[in-house]
């Protein structure tokens, strides 16, 4: 009796264990669809996201272009050749034409020695706002004889600041003069 008690329990046993793992397996698959579906929900919803967010670059990229298209109606890049000359310290006579005391433009040489910049005027107009990557803002507001084309002569206070200088390749922006644009 005993043995068929221990016969009966293995039997129970045995039929549970392999009637439960088919279930087992079932709920499990049942699982990973859920899962699977709960990532695909997710993936569209990024999906979705991504395309906004490229909706937005490329907006913003139109706009870009159209800034620098505005930029480039109102402003030029060049490439000059920059010397500096000393228009107050004319030691080897050839920074002066006249006395020495007013720019071509008219404006006050001592006063406008860090702010204006010799030019071909047929390149920048006089008056100009002109950038010069490694000096700064400077205004067109002298010619020079020997400034002509991509050439820039950089106003400085004395001989030695202008030997020191030397002749350099320099990146310049200037703003297109307008019609109405004074001094």
């Amino acid at each position: 009796m005993k043995k068929d008690i221990r016969y009966l329990i293995v039997s129970l046993i045995i039929l549970i264990v392999v009637g439960f793992f088919p279930l087992l397996g079932f709920i499990s698959m049942s699982q990973q669809i859920s899962i699977l579906r709960t990532e695909n929900q997710l993936l569209k919803e990024d999906l979705q996201k991504l395309k906004e967010e490229h909706a937005k670059l490329k907006n913003s990229q139109t706009e870009l272009d159209q800034s620098v298209d505005s930029f480039l109606d109102t402003w030029k890049i060049g490439i000059f050749e920059a010397s500096a000359y000393s228009p107050l310290d004319d030691r080897n006579g050839l920074n002066s034409w006249g006395d020495g005391t007013a720019m071509t433009s008219g404006v006050s040489t001592a006063e406008n020695i860090d702010s204006g910049v010799s030019v071909d005027p047929s390149i920048i107009p006089l008056g100009s706002k002109v950038y010069i990557k490694g000096i700064g803002w400077r205004v067109a507001t002298d010619t020079g004889g020997d400034i002509q084309g991509y050439k820039l002569d950089i106003p400085v206070d004395t001989f030695e600041e202008g030997i020191i200088f030397g002749r350099k390749d320099v990146i310049v922006v200037w703003q297109q003069k307008q019609p109405n644009q004074q001094l």
